[in-house]
């Protein structure tokens, strides 16, 4: 679901920004490829430690880092060597864009208060800390590890308009996943999918 910001009636004067895919690029593949993970088990490690539910529980930061190494091995045991290999460092995992702090710059020069909403475990932002750099240049946000929650849940849209005092008719909130999106709509904020820098700048500049 995408609002038409055309048809908003108030200006909108704060941008919400989702990190990954949106001011970082998330690599998995290929950070399993930089460790040495073989192309036959790279779709596996893949799905063993990075793309299932454990990995979003661990990024609701609900389970610790024990925990979740240990229920990654535990479903896929004859990965293990694999997993902990790849779940030893992250850093490499998430590259910051080109565009990234022009982005935010041209935003705040324009007026828009900017604001961030992730879901992102504390382990990746700890080991990856230098590609998150652009956030002391934004105006504040939420993480999910820090609050115990994540997107789409109501409950993280609704602390982000409590904690900032938000209009949501006044918002906009950037998501590169349409499930990350429909909770938001519900709330009041205008939403834009995003499919590539140049359209998202489009749709927030002409509004």
């Amino acid at each position: 679901m995408e609002n038409n910001l055309k048809n908003s009636i108030k200006k909108i004067d704060t941008v919400i920004l989702d990190f990954g895919k949106v001011l970082i690029d998330f690599t998995p593949i290929d950070f399993l490829k930089n460790l040495g993970i073989s192309d036959e088990k790279l779709e596996q490690v893949c799905k063993a430690v990075i793309d299932n539910e454990i990995w979003e529980e661990y990024d609701k930061g609900i389970i610790t880092e024990v925990e979740a190494l240990d229920a990654f091995i535990k479903r896929t045991p004859h990965l293990e060597s694999e997993i902990r290999q790849s779940f030893f460092n992250l850093k490499g995992i998430v590259k910051k864009f080109d565009y990234t702090d022009a982005w935010i710059r041209d935003l705040k020069n324009r007026g828009y208060r900017v604001l961030y909403l992730s879901n992102l475990s504390e382990k990746l932002f700890r080991e990856c800390k230098d590609e998150f750099d652009y956030i002391k240049n934004m105006d504040g946000g939420i993480i999910s590890f820090k609050e115990k929650m994540k997107k789409p849940d109501r409950e993280i849209y609704e602390r982000l308009i409590e904690k900032y005092e938000l209009n949501p008719k006044r918002c906009v909130f950037i998501d590169d996943r349409q499930e990350n999106l429909v909770e938001a709509g519900n709330l009041g904020i205008n939403t834009i999918l995003f499919q590539n820098y140049e359209d998202t700048c489009n749709k927030i500049y002409d509004f």
